[in-house]
């Protein structure tokens, strides 16, 4: 696995992180907002490989 793309699942998975922490403080639209830039940022890894 390349290391940019190493990154980009690292990447990812803060975004995830985020969306979890905000869910449980209710605020769902920048919940959202992180989840859909966690499924963008594990696409991009696909497109490089």
């Amino acid at each position: 696995m390349q290391e940019e793309t190493n990154r980009w699942f690292v990447y990812s998975e803060e975004n995830l992180k985020a969306a979890k922490i905000l869910l449980e403080s209710e605020l769902y639209n920048t919940c959202l907002h992180n989840i859909q830039q966690a499924i963008e940022k594990i696409l991009k890894p696909l497109f490089i490989e």
